[in-house]
């Protein structure tokens, strides 16, 4: 009896997983160093930041590349972003026929850089005063493959 229960805490033992703490790896260190990542820039055409342009402007800015660059010029591969296109439009009240200001979005998400030219077509024929083209969740990565986000652009038209 006594055999059998040493016998039975043995394979308890043996039999039990058993599992290290790996260290998490990041991306972000390198060889020991942490990076930090670089001050970025997002630019279309000569546009950057939250802008306010005219509505040819930005029919010229939307066929652009967006570009995104740190302090000393170099630039990044973009590998994801997102575009929002604010417009104004009148909705009307059936029953009285009474015309309301109202705003809708239109958004997708791309991957290379200028923009689909159906795209920029079918934005650029709509584009009024007080709408916006909003740039945003823009990831780049760098030469060793870091991936970091860049800061938003917003086009702002007057």
């Amino acid at each position: 009896m006594n055999k059998m229960i040493w016998v039975c805490l043995l394979m308890t033992f043996f039999a039990s997983p058993v599992f290290a703490q790996n260290k998490p790896s990041n991306s972000t260190v390198t060889q020991g160093k942490k990076f930090k990542p670089p001050v970025l820039k997002t630019l279309l055409l000569n546009f950057t930041d939250s802008v306010v342009v005219s509505v040819t402007e930005a029919q010229q800015a939307l066929g652009g590349k967006l570009t995104v660059m740190d302090a000393a010029k170099k630039t990044y591969t973009l590998t994801y972003y997102q575009v929002l296109y604010e417009r104004r439009v009148m909705t009307e009240d059936e029953e009285t026929g009474k015309l309301t200001p109202t705003r809708t979005l239109i958004s997708d998400h791309f991957k290379t850089t200028p923009l689909p030219q159906t795209w920029v077509s079918q934005i650029s024929s709509q584009l009024k005063p007080g709408e916006m083209i909003y740039f945003f969740d823009i990831i780049v990565k760098d030469a060793q493959g870091r991936v970091m986000y860049a800061p938003d652009l917003k086009l702002i038209l007057r």
